[in-house]
C-alpha cells in the first residue's frame, strides 16, 4: 500500500488500476479507509471506475432508484 502513496512511480495510472484491483479482489490486505482513499486519490487519473468497484466492494452501493 505506501508503495502506491510514497514511490515516485506509484501515481503512475497503470500501478494505481493494478493496485485497486488488488484491493478490489483482497480487500483484507489494507484497511477500508485507506483503500477508499486510494481509489478516490486515483479519480483524477482513473475515472470513477475504481472507486465504484471499491464500493461495490465494501457494500457501499447505492441502488434506490434503478
Amino acid at each position: 500500500m505506501s508503495f502506491l502513496e510514497r514511490s515516485d512511480v506509484g501515481s503512475l495510472p497503470f500501478l494505481r488500476m493494478w493496485g485497486l484491483e488488488v484491493f478490489r479482489q483482497r480487500p483484507d490486505l489494507g484497511s477500508t479507509a485507506t483503500i477508499w482513499k486510494l481509489a478516490e486519490d486515483s479519480a483524477p487519473a482513473l475515472g470513477q471506475r475504481y472507486v465504484a468497484l471499491i464500493a461495490r466492494t465494501f457494500g457501499q452501493l447505492d441502488c434506490q432508484g434503478t
